[in-house]
């Protein structure tokens, strides 16, 4: 999927921003505060319907609904629309999610298998790296480094067939 552009309505630290990335690569740099993590997040959301950050590992009871919204405006206001290519159509597709029915991606019809298909690859999450797992990966020591990527990529089974192949070299 190739995002074309992007506007976000209420949602985390966002009031509204709209961002055209005309198919190229971008990135998102400025001061802290400035809501990079947000845009992030946006994307996270759109995809998934969900915000990584709030529902994974040490984020306690933060909410979707309570912190997923612009902190003065009502949960019905944030929303999180996008225009898209996808690889096998030539036109361009909007697509749309509302923070008070994450669940349902707002699209034409004709598409729903499609954007299914990528949501259900990003519940790998490995779509991208937050700053937070980013700077946790840099800081860990080699073997605390090896089991961050395991659980980054969703690859639990490395480290058995590591055992294995270690067991197999000490009995030659």
């Amino acid at each position: 999927m190739i995002l074309l552009s992007i506007e976000i309505n209420c949602l985390r630290g966002i009031k509204n921003l709209h961002l055209d990335f005309n198919a190229k690569n971008a990135v998102i740099y400025g001061d802290n505060g400035t809501g990079k993590s947000g845009v992030i997040d946006a994307i996270d959301f759109l995809i998934k319907g969900d915000i990584t950050r709030l529902s994974g590992t040490g984020s306690k009871s933060l909410t979707l609904g309570k912190h997923g919204k612009y902190v003065t405006e009502d949960i019905n206001q944030a929303w999180v629309k996008a225009i898209v290519k996808l690889p096998n159509y030539a036109e361009e597709i909007e697509i749309k999610r509302y923070l008070n029915n994450p669940n349902v991606l707002v699209c034409d019809s004709k598409y729903k298998s499609d954007f299914e298909k990528i949501s259900k690859l990003a519940e790998s999450q490995a779509h991208y790296l937050s700053r937070r797992e980013i700077l946790q990966f840099i800081n860990a020591t080699d073997q605390d480094r090896s089991k961050s990527i395991e659980k980054l990529l969703n690859l639990y089974s490395l480290e058995k067939n590591r055992s294995a192949l270690q067991k197999v070299k000490k009995s030659n």
